[in-house]
Formats: structure tokens, C-alpha cells, sequence
């Protein structure tokens, strides 16, 4: 009898216990100290966790009135990256570069960048992933552009996804009619619309690529080169 009543209360100690561990495992060495309220416009800073190196803090900062609020720590995020984190609509988008044993300094060969778009509750959707991402994104948050050079970069793409990942066209190199092994595409997306793309070669500009977003097809003008 008494054995059954320290089984019981073993038990009672033991399942919340087991939740709590559960639960930080699906959020994956994220967390939040609290739901926060978010500004509706904010800057984005980056300090390194002071008890894990491969983790950082990140903080917003109203762009109204200055408060500084801590939102999040997450691991592995490239903050050497000029886009490492940004707020934009009530979301914080992070790059990660992940794949080493002791965080993005680390690498093995599977190593990869991902982008995330993470929200007030710290839930993180994954829009796109491959090794040096870069990308843009339209003013309302619904579609990115990322730009890809091949392994032997002789040649490039642009890929377009939707807010939740899914991919919606590629464009290569050719498709776009630039086939230089020089040429360095880096696409950006209108702040006006979400049907424009321009094409860059090194710091000039080169051409110009409208867009039907509904079925893709494009239009490219190209600018004169001096």
C-alpha cells in the first residue's frame, strides 16, 4: 500500500515534469520571456547570449519612442549577414546558418542558410534555404525574391516564394536573357508593387523585369550600360 502511494505521487512529480521538457524540446532552444506586444515599427538588435556562445538575444526597438524590449533567443543566427534580422509587419525575419557542431562558426559540409519569419510567439516558418541566401522581400511581406549562384558560378537564379515557403517560379540566368559567367544577379523587388525585379551587374544596373504575378510570365527592359 505504501509502495503504491510513493508510486502515485512519483507519478504526480514526474508527468509536468516530462510536458515542461517536451514542450522547450518543440521549441527548439527558442523562447520568449513573455508574449510581447509588438510596435508596429521597429529596429532589430543582435547581442550574443553571455552563456552560449552559438545563441543570441535579440531585442526590439520601438521606432516611435525608443523602448527597447527583449523578444527572443535563437541559435545560430548569422549576424554577420547585412540582413541578419529585421522586424517588418509585426514579424521578424532571421537569417540562420547552421550545420556545425558549435553553431554557424563551425561548419560541416551540410551547412546551409535558412531564412525565418518568426512571430509574436516565437513560431518560426521557413521561407527558403540554401548556402549564402540572400534576399528582398515586397512591401507587404507577401513575396521574396532570393537570389542563387550555381556551384561553379558560371550561372544564377532568382527564385520567388510566397510568405509560407512555398516556392512559386524560378527564374534562370537565360530565362532573363544575361548569360555571362561574370554576370552577379542580385534581385530586388519594388517597395511600390510586388511585380517588379531588377537585375543588377556588379553596382550597375542593367535591366529592368516586370513581372505578371498570377501566372509569371515577364517582360524584360533592358537599361542602357555605360
Amino acid at each position: 500500500m505504501i509502495m503504491k502511494k510513493r508510486t502515485s505521487w512519483f507519478l504526480i512529480f514526474l508527468v509536468p515534469l516530462l510536458v515542461i521538457f517536451l514542450f522547450v524540446l518543440t521549441l527548439q532552444y527558442r523562447h520568449l520571456t513573455s508574449l510581447v506586444t509588438l510596435p508596429a515599427s521597429a529596429e532589430v538588435e543582435i547581442k550574443k547570449n553571455v552563456n552560449d556562445a552559438t545563441k543570441s538575444d535579440l531585442y526590439l526597438i520601438n521606432s516611435m519612442n525608443g523602448e527597447k524590449i527583449f523578444f527572443l533567443t535563437i541559435q545560430d543566427v548569422y549576424y554577420d549577414h547585412y540582413q541578419a534580422a529585421k522586424y517588418h509587419n509585426g514579424y521578424l525575419y532571421v537569417i540562420i546558418r547552421a550545420g556545425g557542431p558549435e553553431g554557424y562558426k563551425q561548419f560541416t559540409d551540410t551547412w546551409t542558410d535558412t531564412l525565418e519569419r518568426i512571430d509574436a510567439a516565437g513560431k518560426a516558418t521557413v521561407i527558403y534555404s540554401y548556402r549564402g541566401l540572400d534576399y528582398q522581400m515586397s512591401a507587404d511581406g507577401k513575396l521574396f525574391t532570393f537570389f542563387e549562384k550555381s556551384s561553379d558560378l558560371k550561372h544564377s537564379k532568382i527564385t520567388l516564394t510566397d510568405d509560407s515557403g512555398k516556392i512559386l517560379h524560378t527564374f534562370s540566368d537565360k530565362e532573363l536573357g544575361i548569360e555571362e559567367e561574370s554576370v552577379s544577379l542580385m534581385p530586388l523587388v519594388s517597395l511600390e508593387d510586388s511585380d517588379w525585379i531588377r537585375v543588377w551587374l556588379g553596382h550597375e544596373a542593367i535591366a529592368v523585369v516586370r513581372i505578371d504575378p498570377n501566372d509569371f510570365s515577364h517582360q524584360i527592359y533592358p537599361l542602357s550600360r555605360n
